[in-house]
């Protein structure tokens, strides 16, 4: 084989391996990507299920909360105590407030002080024991913060203390009692004498409960308004400004997160110190003049994690590409080993040719023949492999590099071409293309805009409808949609399905935030008490008018249904059979208080003979009256 042939063949080979190793090397850069982004995605989709699940633990244990508190201060026990002529009966407003105690747990202290600031009645909490403070232990806490911030909170708004260790005889109690305190004032807004009604709460088991579910991907972090931690993986970085320890603050541990967080309410996936951060300012209350009442709930994934899967993307991506290169190399070199021989069968036959020519011409044309036939098949079959081979790897291909072109180089290349037509003097053809390939930009981007709007108006429907008191008239179905968006985190959770089945047709003009409420009270406590952890079912919301213009709705489900020893007083109060699970047993019972006393309706429970439980409320179509309390009755 002569010289030039073989380099023309060798620099053939170079071409189709340089060829290879660019997309075997592309490959393996866009798998890596789309292997890294999937793992990302897992984390940020967990770090905001977190969130969220930390922040309905304690909107709904400040919410429970607020609910007792109120139940307390309308209790015929204490109402009556109070009232009692010419003094005060002590000895039953203790006795009421025991009961209230040893019923929830982590209560530390019940009391009813004086519009002077004198404590007249207090119970104290150890575990579920009571213990009536007598008179002479007793004492005067008109100087104290929360007493002077709640007699700013008019009823029937609830003052919220902001949270702080418990502290007795001066020195604070260990193991650490996060404690915060609840107030409403009394003699304002009812017919009892002048005062506060306050409630320390011990909020240690709820940060258990919110630690102990930390794993080594996600770990939540609570911090009070000041960035000092409540909670955190590393202990002692908690309750710094408690402790005197006023380093321990985010401000002082990660100042660009707290500059973010000063100016964001929220945020989800973003890189602070190398760790990847969501958070989110929770409200405790929405009085204007408690504006400091909040949490921030933090998820957190540490940066070792982040490498870690970094690191197994960046071997699956190389393991491909080095198999890439491995068939590829071996196609490079299957080829060039056959075009050599193939030349060299060539030159062969070229000098066989050359010797017998003299002999026989006709033998000389067909040996040429021969060859010319040879030569095409050996070429038709090559182009036939490789053009297998290129539209293998082409199809292959095509999707992931012609999805990641268009969606991440697409709009950057246009902005490079517009920089370089800058700088060589911008014409208005090369404006106009940026200009229209903006455009379309802009109109996909709007597209998904547009279906995130219809979400957050939905979301803030549902949250305007909870926070006013009006009777408006709605469609039924917007109301039940809005719930069950509003859910969906707790379904998506749970192998529950929620199903609608409620005319668009049907109007109410009711208080729509009770009767929403009421509904998920309902849906929830069918999710808590009717199915067992992965149990399938389904849940059904129903309503239909009836003759005499009312609306029933109906609240079914395929659970386990209502066990026999409390179906006479379901709707009674502290009445639950999953106390150990942190249930109060209040949430039938508040849902039969709003739909008597504020909706103007009933409610019962159908026995459906084993086979799930079966609630239906039965309102009127319009409601003639204006709610005038939401406060449960006692």
């Amino acid at each position: 084989m002569s010289q030039s042939l073989n380099r023309n063949l060798q620099l053939r080979m170079l071409f189709i391996g340089f060829l290879v190793l660019c997309c075997s090397l592309l490959t393996g850069y866009f798998l890596y990507n789309k292997l890294f982004e999937g793992r990302m995605q897992g984390i940020w989709d967990a770090q905001e299920n977190r969130r969220a699940e930390v922040s309905e633990l304690i909107l709904r244990e400040v919410g429970d909360l607020e609910t007792l508190l109120r139940l307390i201060a309308t209790d015929d026990g204490v109402v009556e105590g109070l009232q009692a002529e010419p003094v005060l009966n002590q000895d039953l407003v203790a006795r009421t407030f025991s009961r209230f105690g040893q019923t929830v747990k982590n209560f530390l202290q019940i009391r009813w002080i004086d519009d002077s600031g004198i404590e007249r009645v207090r119970v104290d909490f150890s575990g579920q024991e009571a213990y009536v403070v007598p008179d002479f232990e007793r004492q005067n806490k008109s100087g104290r913060y929360y007493f002077i911030e709640s007699q700013k909170i008019m009823p029937p708004d609830i003052y919220i203390s902001p949270i702080d260790l418990n502290v007795e005889n001066g020195s604070i109690v260990t193991p650490f009692q996060p404690t915060f305190r609840l107030a409403l004032q009394t003699g304002i807004a009812d017919s009892l004498p002048k005062g506060v009604l306050i409630v320390n709460y011990n909020l240690g088991p709820l940060l258990k409960r919110i630690s102990d579910r930390n794993n080594d991907v996600t770990a939540s972090q609570v911090l009070n308004p000041e960035g000092y931690w409540l909670l955190h993986p590393q202990k002692s970085k908690e309750w710094g400004w408690v402790l005197g320890n006023r380093n321990t603050s985010l401000l002082k541990q990660n100042p660009d997160l707290w500059f973010s967080m000063q100016h964001s309410d929220s945020i989800v996936g973003e890189h602070f110190d190398g760790a990847l951060t969501s958070y989110r300012r929770l409200l405790l209350s929405g009085d204007p003049r408690q504006d400091g009442k909040f949490f921030y709930v933090m998820t957190q994934t540490p940066e070792s994690v982040i490498e870690e899967y970094r690191w197994l993307s960046l071997q699956l991506a190389a393991m491909v590409t080095f198999l890439l290169l491995m068939v590829g190399g071996y196609c490079v070199w299957w080829d060039y080993r056959t075009r050599v021989k193939v030349a060299g069968l060539n030159l062969k036959l070229r000098e066989e040719k050359d010797e017998l020519a003299k002999i026989n011409a006709d033998l000389d044309r067909s040996l040429a023949e021969q060859q010319s036939l040879q030569h095409d098949l050996v070429e038709s079959k090559r182009l036939a492999s490789l053009g297998m081979t290129v539209a293998g790897v082409a199809h292959e291909l095509n999707t992931p590099i012609g999805g990641a072109q268009l969606a991440v180089s697409g709009l950057q290349e246009k902005i490079n071409d517009l920089k370089q037509a800058l700088n060589a003097g911008l014409t208005r053809s090369a404006l106009d293309g940026y200009v229209d390939y903006s455009e379309e930009s802009v109109k996909m981007s709007m597209a998904n805009l547009e279906r995130a709007n219809a979400v957050v108006h939905s979301f803030k429907r549902f949250s305007l409808e909870r926070t006013h008191d009006d009777i408006v008239e709605f469609p039924l179905l917007q109301l039940v949609k809005d719930l069950q968006l509003s859910l969906k985190p707790r379904l998506k959770n749970s192998n529950v399905t929620l199903v609608d089945q409620v005319s668009p047709q049907l109007r109410l003009k009711t208080n729509p935030g009770l009767l929403s409420q009421a509904l998920e009270n309902l849906i929830v406590n069918a999710l808590s008490h009717g199915y067992k952890a992965g149990q399938a079912g389904t849940i059904w919301v129903k309503a239909n008018l009836t003759d005499n213009g009312y609306a029933e709705i109906h609240v079914q489900d395929d659970g386990e249904g209502i066990a026999p020893d409390i179906k006479e007083r379901e709707f009674d109060p502290f009445v639950t059979t999953a106390r150990g699970k942190g249930h109060t047993g209040l949430g039938l019972h508040l849902v039969h208080q709003w739909v008597t006393k504020h909706l103007g309706g009933s409610i019962r429970c159908v026995d459906t003979a084993g086979a799930g439980a079966l609630f239906i409320i039965r309102l009127p179509v319009t409601l003639a009256a204006p709610v005038s309390s939401l406060e449960p009755s006692s």
